[in-house]
C-alpha cells in the first residue's frame, strides 16, 4: 500500500516506509496546495521583488544580483558548487528518506517551488532509486547544504545515485534506465534543494524508530533475565511505579510484567534476598527514563516532517527570511537520546555482569567441555559502553561559518552520533541476550515466560547452545542486526493476531 503525502507533512513511520521501498502518492489536496504556493512565488519574481538566493547571490555574497538570463543557470551552480561532501556514502535507506523529507517539506508550499521539482522526487522514489550522498559536509546550519546538494543533483540527471550494491554510479544512464528525464529546475528550484534539513530530519526519523524498538527490547531483555536468574518482580509492581508515575516508568514495568508472564521468580519469603542487584531492580527508572528521553525527539521529528524548513518562504504574496533551515530543534534531542541509549547500554553490560555469577548457574556460563564460557563478552560489551561514553554532545561543538552565518546547529553529527550509540546498544543487548539463552540452557527449570522463550528462540538461530569454547564474534555480530525483533513482543500479546 502506497503512503499518502499530503500538504500536512508525513509521519516518522511513513518516512521509514518510503525509505524502505514503499511507493509514495500524493493526497488529493497536494497538487492544488504547490500550486499555489509556485503561483504566488511566481508573481512575487514578476513584480520585481529581490529575492535572496534568485534574484541575488547568497551567503557572503547575497548583495550580488543574478541577472535575470543567468537565474535559471545560477540555480543549477549552485547545487554544483554545493556538492563537496566526502567519506562513506548513507545506506540506501537514509539516502532514500532525506528525499522523502525534502519531499515533506516542499509539500507544505511554503517555499514556492515547482511542481516540477515535487513530482521528480516521487519519481525517483517510486523507482526505486537512491542518492549517493556523502556522509560529512553538513553543519544544519542553513540547512543541509553539502548533502543536500548531492541528493539534488541526480534529479537534474547530474551526480550519482546508488546502485544495487550501494555503490555510486552516474545518475544520467541510470535515470535514462528508468524512463526519467532530467529536471529542468524552475527559478528557485535549485535553492529548495540546497536548503533545509531535509539530510538530519531523514537521519533523526530512522533513528528515533530504531531506538524506540531497542528501548523495548532492552525491557524484554530485563524481564527474560529476571526469570532465569529467579530474580524478585517487586520492582516491577505497579504500587512501586505508581508512587513515582513517570510515564516511562509506568510503560517499562508494564511491559516486563506483561512479557514475564506466568514465569516463576523469587518470593519474598524464600529465604533469599528481598531484592536484585540495581541493574534489574530499577530497570522501571532507567530504562523509564530512556523512554521518555525518546519523546522529545519524536516530538521534534514528527514537528519536522510537517514543517517547511527551506528559506526564504511565502507569506501570502510576500517573502520572508527567517531560520527555520537551522537544526537545533533536532541536534539538542538527538544529543539527548545519545545519552540516554549509552545509559541504557550501561545497564544490559551490568545485567551481563550478572548472568556470569547467578546463583545455580556456572560461572561464567561455561558450558560442557568448555572452560572460559562467555566471560570475554564483558570485555567486548565494556568497550562498547566506554566507546559511546565518549559521544560528547554535538550541538556544544560548532565553528561560525562566515558574519553571517556565525552559529551552527551540527546537528547532523548529532544524528550520526545517535546511529553510532544504536550500533553499540545493537551489540550490547545482543550479547546479554546470548548469555539469557545460555543461561536458560544451563539451567534445570524450563522456560515459562514469554519474555525468555523469545530471547532464546531469536538467540538460537544464529548462536548455538553452550558447549566446548569457541569463537563468539561472527554469532555476536549476526545477531546484532535482529535484537530488535525482541521489541514486538509486547504488542504481540496485547494483540494477538
Amino acid at each position: 500500500m502506497s503512503v499518502v503525502l499530503s500538504s500536512a507533512g508525513i509521519t516518522p513511520e511513513e518516512v521509514a516506509a518510503v525509505a524502505a521501498g514503499r511507493t509514495l502518492t500524493w493526497a488529493a489536496d497536494l497538487a492544488g496546495t504547490v500550486g499555489a504556493g509556485q503561483a504566488a512565488f511566481d508573481r512575487v519574481l514578476a513584480g520585481g521583488a529581490r529575492i535572496y538566493g534568485v534574484t541575488t547571490e547568497v551567503a557572503g555574497r547575497s548583495s550580488f544580483d543574478v541577472p535575470t538570463g543567468s537565474r535559471g543557470a545560477y540555480q543549477i551552480a549552485m547545487l554544483r558548487s554545493h556538492a563537496c561532501g566526502t567519506g562513506p556514502l548513507l545506506d540506501r535507506h537514509a539516502a532514500r528518506a532525506a528525499w522523502v523529507t525534502k519531499a515533506a517539506s516542499l509539500a507544505a508550499g511554503r517555499a514556492g517551488c515547482s511542481m516540477a521539482l515535487l513530482t521528480a522526487l516521487t519519481d525517483v522514489l517510486n523507482r526505486g532509486l537512491a542518492p549517493a550522498v556523502p556522509v560529512t559536509g553538513s553543519l544544519a546550519a542553513s540547512g543541509d547544504l553539502v548533502p543536500s546538494a548531492h541528493a539534488g543533483l541526480p534529479l537534474l540527471g547530474e551526480g550519482d545515485l546508488l546502485d544495487e550494491s550501494g555503490d555510486a554510479v552516474p545518475a544520467g544512464p541510470l535515470l535514462a534506465a528508468c524512463g526519467l528525464h532530467p529536471l529542468t529546475p524552475g527559478p528557485r528550484d535549485g535553492l529548495s534543494l540546497v536548503n533545509g534539513t531535509s539530510v538530519t530530519a531523514a537521519l533523526a526519523t530512522l533513528a528515533l524508530l530504531d531506538a524506540e524498538r531497542l528501548v523495548t527490547t532492552a525491557d524484554v531483555l530485563a524481564a527474560a533475565g529476571v526469570e532465569v536468574r529467579r530474580g524478585h518482580r517487586d520492582a516491577f509492581a505497579q504500587a512501586i511505579v505508581d508512587a513515582r508515575p513517570h510515564p516511562g516508568a509506568l510503560r517499562t514495568a508494564d511491559t516486563v510484567e506483561l512479557v514475564l508472564g506466568a514465569a516463576e521468580t523469587a518470593r519474598r519469603e524464600s529465604g533469599r534476598s528481598f531484592h536484585d542487584a540495581y541493574a534489574w531492580r530499577c530497570v522501571p527508572q532507567v530504562h523509564g527514563a530512556v523512554h521518555d528521553a525518546l519523546v522529545p525527539v519524536r516530538a521534534a521529528v514528527s514537528t519536522e516532517l510537517r514543517s517547511c524548513t527551506d528559506n526564504p518562504i511565502l507569506d501570502g504574496d510576500s517573502i520572508v527570511s527567517g531560520g527555520n533551515f537551522h537544526g537545533a530543534p533536532l541536534g539538542i534531542p538527538l544529543d539527548s537520546a545519545t545519552t540516554a541509549m549509552t545509559v541504557l547500554a550501561g545497564l544490559s553490560r551490568q545485567r551481563l555482569v550478572g548472568l556470569m555469577s547467578s546463583p545455580g548457574l556456572p560461572k561464567s556460563l561455561v558450558g560442557a567441555g568448555g572452560n572460559f564460557g562467555l566471560g570475554m563478552l564483558v570485555t567486548t560489551v565494556t568497550a562498547h559502553v566506554l566507546q559511546l561514553s565518549g559521544l560528547v554532545p554535538a550541538s556544544t561543538r560548532w565553528l561560525p561559518v562566515d558574519e553571517a552565518e556565525d552559529h551552527v546547529a551540527n546537528a547532523t553529527v548529532a544524528a550520526f552520533q545517535l546511529r553510532t550509540a544504536l550500533d553499540g546498544v545493537r551489540h550490547v543487548l545482543a550479547a546479554e541476550a546470548i548469555a539469557i539463552a545460555a543461561a536458560a540452557d544451563l539451567s534445570d527449570r524450563p522456560a515459562a515466560g514469554p519474555a525468555l522463550r523469545a530471547v532464546h528462540a531469536l538467540t538460537r538461530r544464529t548462536v548455538a547452545p553452550p558447549g566446548p569454547d569457541r569463537a563468539m564474534s561472527v554469532p555476536l555480530t549476526e545477531l546484532a542486526p535482529h535484537i530488535h525483533e525482541l521489541a514486538a513482543l509486547p504488542d504481540s500479546i496485547r494483540r494477538p493476531v
